[in-house]
């Protein structure tokens, strides 16, 4: 039979329907965008007849890799403000994003830049959060990625929306727009209890519900956030906007709003009620932990998460508070974290950390059935990395924790997207990288000229 591709591997992980395997000098098969099969190497070649053979014989196949939280557009200020906590760090950034991010072509130019960054790392999807989402998905187009397009909502005015009724207005008018573009996906994004008051959150509970559309927010990522919910002390601006004298977890549970259609990004602070909460009721978790040890936000409790059956994904946050995208470090530092946390270290198996990197992901945003593993008749959204010819991952006796533990981004070959290669020996195929940088340089060149650095 004649197909399209086959990627020949000394190693291929699925990750589903079992996480644990890996199956020696197997093949994937590649066909109309699809998999059509994945089998052992010998089988493939009697089988079928590729009109491309890529001969990864010395290296892993596995899902790309699906980054939950990021903010694609910050990219271009990645290093303006490190090495301070949270609420100082978004203080330091908002009036950079008020004199730039108030054009579309600044955040169009820094989701290319992240997306370039991305693919380079093995990066299938990311799921964004930011201004004019319509930039994000059209770079991700332009890129060839997969990509879960948040519906931004603030209180405030932006240059992108004035009014919480026209950050919806034109969320829809952007959704509706690319509704038939088969990569790109939607959330409503409201950004944190603190900056979202409850009658859009109610208003965003009954859109979530009619259109199938899940919720993705920043929930708990500080201590501040609870305690000064807590006690509604407004004087602290992580104080949630609600009049409930209550976790603000707690607060969206009792408006029902939470749900399996709920993704709360960092989740660091939870009492053992919440994430009992949170399996009860399906919520998932984006777990961003550089980001938190950067800004010193605190560490997710994931071994308990993980115990209590919360299907918990990862992301890396944005550029500018981790400060890369690269999500095999992320898992490195995921499992790292897990176990030092839990003070175990059979905490988070390296191939744990590999499924909260890829099909969690997909499950945290309804895409499950679409990606998120090398399964028959899923989306070939795939990765290669190179593990036998690099002596920093050599020798392997596990290529799971060969991939999380030994791997670099600078290991990936390939990656493919819905069939296509978009990156070739570890050539970008899609986009023009020095465009890429130039554009981004030129963004560099204007902040530091309004916002020079002591």
């Amino acid at each position: 039979m004649e197909v399209d591709t086959e990627i020949r591997a000394r190693w291929v992980l699925p990750v589903a329907p079992d996480e644990t395997v890996a199956l020696p000098h197997y093949s994937v098969i590649v066909n109309d965008a699809r998999i059509l099969d994945v089998l052992p190497s010998q089988e493939a070649s009697e089988k079928y007849s590729p009109k491309e053979l890529v001969d990864r014989s010395k290296s892993i196949v596995l899902p790309g890799l699906i980054n939950a939280h990021t903010h694609s557009g910050m990219s271009i200020m990645r290093g303006r403000a490190d090495d301070q906590p949270l609420l100082e760090w978004l203080h330091n950034i908002w009036p950079i994003e008020g004199a730039v991010a108030c054009e579309e072509e600044f955040c169009e130019d820094g989701a290319l830049l992240a997306a370039a960054e991305m693919i380079r790392g093995g990066v299938t999807c990311f799921s964004d959060m930011y201004f004019f989402p319509d930039a994000g998905a059209k770079a991700a187009i332009r890129a060839g990625m997969r990509a879960v397009i948040g519906i931004v909502f603030l209180m405030f005015p932006s240059g992108y929306a004035a009014s919480l009724e026209d950050y919806l207005r034109k969320g829809e008018e952007i959704r509706k727009h690319f509704k038939d573009e088969p990569l790109i996906h939607f959330t409503y994004a409201p950004h944190a209890p603190y900056t979202v008051p409850p009658s859009t959150w109610m208003q965003l509970k009954a859109l979530s519900k009619e259109n199938s559309v899940p919720i993705h927010t920043h929930l708990h990522e500080t201590k501040d956030e609870c305690t000064s919910s807590r006690v509604l002390d407004r004087t602290n601006p992580a104080c949630h906007l609600s009049d409930e004298m209550c976790h603000p977890l707690e607060d969206l549970n009792r408006k029902g709003i939470l749900g399996p259609n709920f993704v709360g990004a960092h989740m660091v602070h939870l009492t053992d009620e919440e994430i009992d909460i949170c399996a009860e009721k399906g919520v998932h978790v984006a777990h961003c932990p550089t980001s938190n040890a950067k800004l010193a936000s605190g560490f997710c409790r994931i071994d308990k998460l993980l115990r209590a059956g919360v299907n918990v994904a990862l992301g890396t946050d944005s550029a500018c508070s981790n400060n890369s995208l690269d999500m095999i470090a992320e898992m490195k530092m995921a499992a790292l974290v897990a176990k030092n946390v839990a003070g175990d270290p059979t905490v988070m198996p390296a191939y744990m950390a590999l499924r909260m990197a890829t099909i969690n992901g997909a499950k945290a945003f309804g895409i499950d059935h679409i990606t998120g593993s090398l399964e028959v008749g899923k989306s070939a959204d795939l990765i290669s990395i190179d593990i036998e010819t690099h002596p920093g991952n050599f020798p392997v006796y596990d290529p799971h924790s060969a991939v999380v533990y030994a791997a670099s981004r600078e290991d990936v070959e390939d990656v493919m997207i819905a069939g296509k290669f978009v990156l070739k020996e570890k050539t970008h195929c899609t986009l023009d990288l020095h465009d890429v940088l130039r554009r981004a340089d030129y963004w560099r060149t204007r902040i530091n000229k309004q916002f020079p650095l002591n």
